[in-house]
């Protein structure tokens, strides 16, 4: 695998491939060997957490540093996980800052970030840039934490997410892209109704639209005004991709196999 270009300020395919990758990773329950293969990469101190079980939430995390890079990589919903499935079809509202975020999303952030927090003063140094990514759920968690981080005055130098729902209203989401769009970078395909919700709400950072052909559109103008959804469509949309194998479409390995497809058409 190609190593993440910590000092890009722009998108870059190379860092969505890694990132989409470690993403993917995030699922896995073989810490071990999770382990062996983020060394492989060059990623020296690694930790994994995974909270929330007895409280009705199933966040998982895990950080990985080398000597530039500081990375937080959330995983996403897991099939089997009753906590996570819960989580996603709960909107409910947390005010946060000036605007309000999906409060599911809240607790489970809320529920590891003291020991990310511990981790981040403990192993971060002032040399390393700080990435977050995260797939489904994932990035949701990853997009409200690099938030969270820039309020305590923490440098983000990007996120990228994947098959992300929704995080917040619009004031959220403005507020969000006043210090953070030029940073995040959201990946998502037209075949992924997952993205389209909650209904009513709006996305920030970039969206980056991955097309069937492979290739993909970088939506630097995108008005946010654009990214509020029909109610009712997207919840028809949202309960046919729960009860239906188009789900496969919103998996994180066909994110991976988009963007390799694209990689195999430039080169």
């Amino acid at each position: 695998m190609l190593p993440l270009l910590y000092n890009a300020n722009d998108f870059e395919l190379q860092n969505a491939l890694h990132l989409a990758q470690l993403s993917a990773w995030a699922y896995r329950t073989d810490e071990n060997g999770l382990q062996n293969d983020l060394q492989a990469l060059g990623y020296g101190y690694f930790i994994f957490v995974h909270e929330g079980k007895d409280k009705g939430y199933d966040t998982n995390v895990f950080v990985a540093t080398n000597e530039d890079t500081f990375l937080i990589v959330f995983r996403g919903t897991e099939e089997n996980s009753l906590e996570d499935w819960l989580n996603n079809i709960d909107n409910r509202s947390f005010t946060y800052g000036i605007g309000k975020v999906r409060q599911g999303f809240w607790e489970a952030t809320q529920i590891v970030w003291k020991q990310l927090l511990d981790q981040i003063r403990s192993h971060y140094k002032s040399t390393q840039r700080i990435w977050l990514t995260g797939h489904s759920q994932g990035g949701a968690l990853a997009q409200l934490t690099a938030r969270r981080l820039f309020d305590e005055k923490f440098s983000i130098q990007g996120v990228y997410t994947f098959g992300q729902p929704k995080v917040g209203d619009l004031l959220f989401a403005s507020s969000y892209d006043n210090v953070l769009r030029k940073q995040t970078f959201r990946l998502y395909t037209e075949e992924d109704n997952i993205v389209k919700n909650p209904p009513n709400l709006y996305h920030s950072g970039i969206g980056v639209r991955l097309k069937a052909d492979g290739l993909f559109e970088i939506e630097y103008f995108k008005n946010i005004f654009e990214t509020a959804e029909n109610t009712f469509t997207t919840i028809m949309d949202l309960l046919w991709d729960y009860s239906t194998d188009s789900l496969q479409a919103h998996s994180i390995q066909a994110y991976l196999e988009r963007l390799k497809k694209y990689c195999r058409i430039i080169t």
